[in-house]
């Protein structure tokens, strides 16, 4: 019972620390396939390297100097997604994403792999980012990662 009051105290510091909770931290290491500052048009090596899941995020990100990502309206953007294993196109995703004042990411897709693409092949990402809002990407800078989901194989195996 004494045990209540003291984890009460603790989440109530938590929640009145002034710590910058929005700080972009990178996965880790392993897990990220992919991470690129998206400007307009961008290509990118891709290369999977496990069997497992995978999830594409669109992450906001505060300009050089300050402190938070300013939207004052909902920003929507279009992204055009193509991988390919040289001239042949594998995958082929439209994805139309909306943050409001306040979101700083949002998952746009899974892919399963091998079901998706192939895994431990070169291939090649190119995404093409469109705002289809008024100009608000000024005061943001938008970064895409793929990134492998954590999984947990049973440790008693019958």
């Amino acid at each position: 019972m004494r045990l209540l009051p003291l984890l009460l105290l603790t989440l109530g510091l938590a929640t009145h620390a002034n710590a910058d909770l929005f700080r972009y931290t990178p996965p880790a290491l392993g897990r990220i396939v992919l991470n690129e500052l998206l400007t307009g048009d961008a290509r990118a090596p891709l290369r999977l390297p496990k069997i497992g899941e995978y999830y594409a995020e669109l992450i906001l990100e505060p300009l050089d100097g300050a402190s938070d990502v300013a939207l004052s309206e909902p920003l929507a953007l279009e992204l055009d997604f193509q991988v390919a294993r040289r001239e042949h196109v594998l995958l082929n995703r439209t994805v139309t994403v909306s943050f409001v004042p306040g979101d700083r990411s949002k998952t746009l897709f899974w892919l399963n792999v091998p079901d998706h693409l192939p895994n431990r092949t070169s291939l090649e990402m190119h995404v093409q980012l469109r705002e289809t809002s008024n100009d608000q990407l000024r005061n943001a800078r938008v970064r895409l990662q793929l990134t492998r989901k954590i999984e947990f194989s049973p440790f008693l195996i019958r």
